[in-house]
């Protein structure tokens, strides 16, 4: 669902800033993820998760693109969307991480066991 809501956050971006190959990839990512979220709701278990996850998604993309189109000062409304597809896309690689150290710490915990 934040895949979809990310592609389509540069997607916009990627029109502030007129540039043709940042329009292209992204209609394609977030076709392509758009199709991806379908077909897992149509198949998984606890869609009320799934439609939370959609609507917050949602939420922000709306609220983001609300802002941008009612902004006055173009300039300040193409930085901020700008700023907020690059935190957005650093929390998306930064999140996998969150397991890595989870993984780390039980990991930590089954070696001092061992040895006691």
């Amino acid at each position: 669902c934040f895949y979809v809501s990310r592609c389509s956050l540069w997607l916009r971006y990627g029109f502030f800033i007129r540039d043709n190959s940042l329009i292209l990839v992204n209609t394609f990512g977030a076709s392509l993820q758009l199709a991806y979220v379908i077909t897992y709701y149509l198949y998984c278990v606890k869609k009320s998760l799934v439609c939370r996850q959609m609507f917050t998604a949602c939420t922000v993309l709306v609220v983001t693109l609300a802002y941008s189109e009612y902004e006055t000062d173009l300039l300040v409304a193409k930085y901020r969307v700008g700023l907020l597809c690059c935190l957005v896309t650093i929390i998306f690689f930064a999140a996998p991480l969150t397991m890595l150290v989870r993984q780390a710490d039980k990991q930590l915990c089954l070696e001092i066991t061992r040895f006691t």
